[in-house]
């Protein structure tokens, strides 16, 4: 439960912000969250069923001349009387919310700011609002509030897990404290607050398709390619099809075109989310953080990545953080039949959906052994350095070779960069 005092706005797990004073309501305050939905009186079921048996107890009793049933009739009337009288009244709140940051790793502390402030032309007694956190909600604690003035409060998000946390709408629910009748206004619509996984630098250099026209500089010197780097002198050898004669006129000395090799690079990761494949939770959680790691070390390095893993295929184009962060936040473990993707049917859907793949790299736990591996890789484009990597925790560091495959088993993601080196990716 969060509350807010007159003087300070609520703690969170930030450094304390500073402290909420009065002052005039500003409509400046993020734009199309303050829009409310009409408020409408909710009778709950329960309060039906007190009304029906109120009013029965209360015939039988007057028909048979039994107090003892007259009393308890008389109880469950007062309490509709109060819940309806209590219900009465528009909320006088005028609420908005946002998330400073959208996006925050595991264990990382984040908030969502939510201003209140008094719409009214009186003041406003304390009272409470409901902000939706996730499956939840949270209670936050509004104190008095003149007229005109406006509090904030940052109210912290869940983030020791990996997750896509949804947060709001924020509410103001008004009725009795049995809770026979309501009325709820809400403000606002659910805005994400991603918690994607812990990530390590990879600094891996993939294999591609050299001189290719939509490929990327790969810095590596080539006499014949499409991406030219600079001049330099001539040299016994060169072929003369490369002098560029127009520097060669205006300096006076031969000069040829130095290019460098073109590869068009694309990563496909394919990723068991299938329950079965690991021994327990913690290991797919090291499978998340390992495939999120080789994705942002392809992306920031202008490559083109394709995800396949739980119910289809991602695929994101160069300086594409955010897709993976949010789809790594996202991926959830299940049963086979229960929206869990086992290996196999992930590569299967690999094959389709990215067929031009210079890398692919499977990711599961370590369930699956050695051949299977070997098996599940003639699933995906025969064009593609295939490679794998088994995540099961506390398992020591080591690379085997099954024919042309190398399969890497991590126990920790800490363990990922020594083995994609010894693999052969740096």
């Amino acid at each position: 439960m969060t509350a807010i005092t007159p003087d300070t706005a609520a703690p969170s797990a930030q450094p304390a912000p500073p402290a909420a004073q009065a002052q005039p309501a500003q409509p400046a305050q993020p734009a199309g969250r303050r829009r409310s939905r009409p408020e409408s009186p909710t009778i709950r079921p329960w309060a039906w069923w007190v009304l029906g048996l109120s009013v029965v107890a209360g015939a039988v009793g007057c028909w048979f001349g039994w107090p003892e049933l007259a009393i308890p009739a008389g109880v469950g009337l007062a309490a509709w009387l109060i819940g309806a009288i209590a219900a009465l009244g528009a909320s006088r709140y005028a609420v908005s919310f946002d998330a400073p940051r959208s996006r925050v790793a595991v264990g990382t502390a984040a908030f969502v700011t939510l201003w209140v402030a008094n719409a009214s032309r009186r003041r406003i007694l304390p009272g409470s609002l409901q902000l939706g956190m996730g499956e939840g909600t949270t209670t936050v604690r509004v104190p008095g509030l003149p007229v005109g003035a406006t509090r904030s409060v940052d109210v912290p998000v869940p983030t020791s897990r990996r997750a896509l946390v949804r947060v709001g709408p924020a509410m103001a629910v008004k009725g009795d404290p049995l809770g026979l009748i309501g009325r709820t206004r809400t403000w606002g619509q659910p805005i994400d607050v991603v918690v994607y996984p812990t990530t390590v630098p990879v600094p891996i250099a993939l294999p591609g398709m050299a001189k290719d026209v939509e490929g990327m500089p790969t810095g590596q010197p080539s006499e014949a390619d499409i991406s030219f780097h600079a001049l330099r002198e001539y040299q016994d050898g060169d072929d003369q099809r490369s002098i560029h004669w127009r520097s060669t006129a205006r300096l006076g000395k031969l000069m040829v075109r130095q290019s460098e090799d073109a590869r068009r690079v694309q990563l496909a990761l394919v990723v068991s989310n299938a329950r079965e494949e690991y021994h327990r939770e913690r290991d797919f959680e090291l499978a998340v953080s390992a495939y999120a790691s080789m994705g942002l070390a392809e992306v920031d390095s202008s490559g083109e990545v394709a995800v396949v893993a739980g119910g289809g295929a991602l695929k994101v184009g160069r300086l594409g953080r955010g897709p993976i962060l949010d789809h790594s936040a996202a991926l959830q473990l299940n049963w086979i039949g229960d929206k869990g993707r086992t290996l196999a049917e992930a590569a299967g859907l690999a094959r389709r959906e990215v067929p031009g793949a210079t890398l692919a790299i499977l990711v599961t736990g370590g369930v699956s052994v050695l051949g299977d591996l070997r098996r599940i890789a003639e699933f995906l484009p025969r064009e593609a350095h295939v490679l794998a990597v088994r995540c099961q925790t506390g398992q020591e560091p080591h690379v085997t070779r099954v024919g042309r495959l190398g399969i890497a088993t991590i126990g920790q993601l800490d363990d990922l960069p020594a083995v994609l080196r010894k693999l052969g990716l740096t």
